[in-house]
């Protein structure tokens, strides 16, 4: 069975909480800000969880993982997926599972304890993420079938909190067939460990999608200035992710930003992995960029119009969307 596009990175259990950021203690509010993201250790997160409960209201439960957000979306436009990755034999776990509708799951493996994710929403539907990975960084090459990755057209990554999987991500890549293409999502959490630490993986990527605040964290550069310096690394196109600002898009044959629509949001969370999803399924129609980008822009609009996955775009909103561009 060949599918067109294979993730793999963590998997979570997403559980997101509406509150009041205002009433943050000055301690929290140091690092929960929108657009952050923190891998908290077991007793971390309990901690805050609990504090979270009490001043905060849950709005929805949801799977979560940037990777796997993209092949969700992917997989309710028409676009054959399948996951690697590691969850736990829990509830979490089989929730996790069954918010995964329509994609292949053969590559799925199973241990004790799920990954969680709190996605805190201020009032206007921005985000700060608190991870505990769980089981997801016991992810091994064991687990990882190779006959399995083969079936893929492009794999897509994005990052784990241990710097173990990124060195299993790294050796994957360096086994990978040419024929195979591989997006990259580094996150904040493969961000800040600099481009030493991902200068192999990213000289393997045909997509590179980053957020402008992840290339300073990169490069220590402005966004421009830093993703010429990746795109000299190798990577063949670079989607620079600026939220409402739209996309900075970079290659070796064009440079152009794009604007977004604005508009009041229900939930933000996830939606620049429904951006990706949207550019991905763009070029699997033989979209040239600007028309990518412009639909991973309305990809994105119409994730936000609900909480988690409940407003992803499906086959009907990509052929529709693409007729218009």
């Amino acid at each position: 069975m060949a599918l067109d596009v294979i993730g793999l990175g963590a998997l979570n259990l997403d559980q997101v909480y509406r509150l009041e950021w205002p009433r943050l203690n000055k301690k929290l509010a140091n690092f929960i800000h929108p657009g952050s993201e923190l891998a908290l250790n077991d007793s971390e997160f309990q901690h805050l969880f609990g504090i979270i409960k009490q001043i905060g209201t849950l709005v929805g439960k949801s799977g979560g993982g940037q990777a796997a957000n993209t092949v969700v979306a992917l997989s309710r436009m028409g676009i054959s997926c399948g996951y690697v990755g590691k969850l736990g034999a829990d509830e979490a776990g089989r929730n996790i599972r069954m918010r995964l509708k329509g994609v292949d799951k053969r590559g799925l493996v199973t241990d004790k304890r799920s990954g969680h994710c709190l996605s805190l929403l201020n009032a206007e539907g921005e985000r700060c993420t608190l991870i505990n990975p769980g089981c997801n960084d016991k992810l091994a090459l064991s687990d990882v079938k190779p006959d399995y990755l083969k079936q893929a057209r492009l794999l897509y990554f994005s990052s784990f909190v241990s710097d173990k999987q990124l060195q299993l991500q790294t050796q994957i890549a360096r086994k990978l067939s040419p024929s195979i293409d591989l997006a990259l999502d580094p996150g904040e959490l493969y961000a800040r460990r600099g481009l030493l630490a991902l200068e192999e993986l990213l000289g393997r990527c045909r997509l590179l999608f980053i957020t402008d605040k992840e290339i300073e964290l990169l490069t220590g550069k402005k966004y421009k200035a830093g993703t010429k310096q990746i795109l000299a690394l190798g990577v063949e196109i670079i989607i620079c992710k600026r939220g409402e600002k739209g996309a900075y898009v970079l290659s070796g044959k064009e440079e152009f930003e794009l604007p977004v629509e604005k508009v009041s949001a229900v939930d933000k969370t996830g939606a620049g992995d429904v951006f990706a999803a949207g550019f991905i399924a763009g070029l699997f129609n033989g979209l040239k960029l600007k028309k990518c980008t412009l639909l991973g822009h309305k990809a994105a609009i119409q994730s936000m119009m609900g909480v988690g996955r409940k407003s992803y775009p499906d086959k009907d909103f990509l052929s529709q969307t693409i007729q218009e561009l």
